[in-house]
């Protein structure tokens, strides 16, 4: 129903000379291929659609679709949208998902939903973190979506946490789940964090 991804494109993985050679062969479709072969900003753009699959992907698995991640079999329509970002859908087994997928400076942030999932009742965010490293990009990943429900829910941050539940993150507010859809996202220096909540429960306006 909801996922995110973020690919920071300054991290050395991101770098086209860390690829391995046949990664595009194996990451995008034909027709997708074609487009990053006659972009004048192909590095960046790679990671876009890989963005866009990821946090598709992201969202089947929230949606009750126990998929494994074949990049290439994820068909991305993305056309460029105000403020050098991207729009469109990602689609895989047959189910697209809307997405937005947001580029300032170096880092690439992806938005997949649900179609049914109003973009009203979600808030997303993305931080760049003090410090490097599987373990703290985690941390901070769990972090931002605390600050981010606290904000959303109008609750304090002290009773709210970010536990698992099997392989996916939940959101908990006093020990108890919260009626919610959370997404966290890590890579290089930045973290990222989705929160969709149900309709009584709306995210507070700005």
């Amino acid at each position: 129903m909801l996922g995110n991804d973020l690919v920071d494109l300054a991290d050395p993985e991101a770098a086209e000379c860390a690829l391995h050679p046949r990664f595009d062969a194996r990451a995008f479709a034909p027709a997708e291929r074609a487009r990053l072969a006659a972009s004048p900003e192909r590095a960046r753009l790679r990671w876009v659609l890989w963005a866009a699959k990821e946090a598709a992907w992201k969202a089947a698995r929230r949606a009750g679709l126990a998929l494994a991640f074949h990049p290439a079999e994820v068909e991305t329509a993305l056309a460029p949208a105000p403020g050098g970002a991207f729009e469109g859908f990602a689609t895989l087994s047959g189910v697209a998902f809307a997405v937005r997928v947001d580029v300032a400076g170096n880092v690439v942030h992806a938005l997949a939903r649900a179609p049914s999932l109003a973009p009203s009742r979600l808030v997303a965010a993305l931080r760049r973190l003090p410090a490097a490293g599987p373990a703290a990009e985690a941390a901070g990943a769990r972090a931002l979506a605390r600050d981010l429900a606290s904000g959303a829910l109008a609750a304090p941050r002290s009773e709210l946490a970010v536990v698992r539940s099997g392989r996916l993150p939940e959101l908990r507010r006093g020990g108890a789940p919260v009626e919610s859809v959370l997404s966290l996202a890590h890579h290089g220096r930045f973290a990222a964090a989705a929160l969709a909540l149900p309709a009584r429960s709306a995210p507070r306006a700005a």
